[in-house]
């Protein structure tokens, strides 16, 4: 049941992510107060707080990771460690506009349990086709982050009329430990972001 509800959270989520980013940058709350989370900036502009900000580092029970300047974290659902927004993102989608997306970065716990890493990587992509069967992964790799063993997955999703890229990283943790980076970009806004969630990827750092 836990590694299920990790795949809804931070797969099939992606349907209403838009609309929780929305509600959380200021569109859904009442008098228009911007709600930035924990490090929400009042009711300052996305512009003038962007142009203020630098770079920072985002650090949580368990894990460390950049925020870029202009991202703000924002309410988490259940089972997610951080979710991430990019709150100045311009969107020229119709589509994505409707439902108030901006690209966005979440951050997930697991365990692997009896599995191999191998094993939780089939896992997990089964689970996915099974939540969101349009899904196509495009492109697979292992790699190294901050001495860690990871995995990266690219993938295609098209949901709610409007296309998506999802780039997502799983990092052995400590012991059976293993954690889940989930990035998600309108394609129209994937080659603005493919680098800096790179960035973001790479700042990773596991307590």
């Amino acid at each position: 049941m836990r590694n299920k509800i990790f795949i809804i959270v931070v797969f099939v989520l992606i349907l209403i992510v838009g609309l929780s980013i929305g509600w959380s940058l200021g569109r859904g709350k009442p008098g228009g107060d911007s709600y930035l989370g924990q490090n929400g900036n009042g009711g300052e502009s996305q512009e003038s707080v962007g142009a203020a900000q630098e770079d920072e580092t985002l650090n949580k029970d368990g894990f460390s990771v950049m925020m870029p300047r202009g991202w703000k974290e924002v309410t988490a659902p259940t089972g997610v460690s951080a979710m991430v927004a990019n709150a100045g993102e311009e969107i020229s989608d119709p589509s994505l506009q409707k439902i108030n997306f901006k690209s966005y970065y979440s951050v997930s716990y697991d365990a692997l349990g009896e599995r191999t890493i191998e094993e939780y990587i089939n896992y997990i992509k089964d689970m996915v086709k099974q939540f969101a069967p349009g899904i196509v992964f495009s492109s697979e790799e292992d790699l190294n982050i901050n001495g860690r063993e990871a995995h990266k997955i690219e993938a295609d999703l098209n949901q709610q009329g409007a296309d998506f890229k999802v780039l997502i990283f799983l990092i052995r943790g400590n012991g059976s430990d293993i954690w889940n980076m989930s990035f998600n970009s309108g394609l129209g806004n994937w080659e603005k972001n493919a680098g800096e969630f790179k960035k973001i990827a790479e700042s990773f750092i596991i307590k």
